[in-house]
C-alpha cells in the first residue's frame, strides 16, 4: 500500500535539501568520512547520533523533526535522551561522503545519470544511510533476494513497509517505488541497479 502521507513528508525533505543547496553554493548536506580525534563526525554530540547525524543539518529547513518519521515504521532512536530524533529514512552514500565527489548538485548533473534520476533519500531498515538497494544478507539473519529488498523491509516484521519506498531525488522530485521495481542484483555499485543511488553505476533500464 502507497503511504500518500509519507511521500508526502519525502517531498518535504527534498525541498529542504535543495534549500539547503541555495544556501551552500548547490552542495548538499556532506562531511568526510575520515577518522577525527573526536569520531567521525567531529563531536561527541553528533556521534550520538551515528549516520543519522548528517540529518541534524535539515532542522533550520524543516523546523521539524516529525517529518522524518513513518508512523508505520518501527522506532529507531537517535541521539542523546533529551534531544532524540525518530528516524526512518536513509541518505545516499555517495552524496553524504563529502570524499566521492557527488555533494554539488552540479556533480550529479555531471554524473552518468543525472541530477533528476540520482535517489538522495528514501525509507530504509536502517536510520541515516543507504548505498544500495541491499540484495541480501543484512538482514536478522534471513538473506533477502532482490525482490524482497533489505533496504525497504524495516517495519511490520518481516514485510517491506509500504511493499516499497518512497524516494526523493536530487532535482526535488519525490516518487513511490513499488518492491518489485527496485532492483539490486549485486552488492554497492553494482551494474543494474533501479532506482540510481551509485551515480556511476549502470541502470538496469
Amino acid at each position: 500500500m502507497v503511504c500518500h502521507e509519507r511521500s508526502c513528508q519525502c517531498k518535504k525533505i527534498s525541498l529542504a535539501l535543495q534549500m539547503y543547496a541555495q544556501d551552500y553554493d548547490e552542495a548538499l548536506p556532506t562531511t568526510r568520512f575520515v577518522d577525527y580525534p573526536n569520531g567521525l563526525f567531529g563531536s561527541p554530540d553528533r556521534n550520538n547520533y551515528n549516520w543519522g547525524a548528517i540529518w541534524l543539518t535539515l532542522y533550520p529547513y524543516t523546523r521539524n523533526d516529525q517529518i522524518l518519521t513513518c508512523p508505520s515504521a518501527l522506532d529507531q532512536l537517535l541521539g542523546p535522551a533529551n534531544a532524540r530524533i525518530d528516524l526512518s529514512y536513509a541518505y545516499n552514500e555517495y552524496v553524504y561522503d563529502q570524499g566521492r565527489g557527488y555533494s554539488k548538485l552540479a556533480a550529479l548533473g555531471g554524473s552518468l545519470h543525472g541530477v533528476a534520476d540520482v535517489a538522495l533519500v528514501a525509507d530504509s531498515r536502517f536510520a541515516g544511510i543507504f548505498n544500495d538497494w541491499d540484495a541480501g544478507g543484512t538482514g536478522p539473519g534471513t538473506a533477502y533476494n532482490v525482490t524482497y529488498l533489505a533496504r525497504v523491509a524495516l517495519a511490520n516484521g518481516a514485510s517491506p513497509r509500504h511493499d516499497g519506498s518512497n524516494l526523493a531525488f536530487g532535482d526535488g522530485h519525490a516518487k513511490y517505488f513499488p518492491v518489485g521495481r527496485i532492483l539490486c542484483p549485486g552488492g554497492q555499485g553494482a551494474t543494474g541497479e533501479y532506482p540510481i543511488v551509485n551515480p556511476a553505476a549502470s541502470s538496469a533500464f
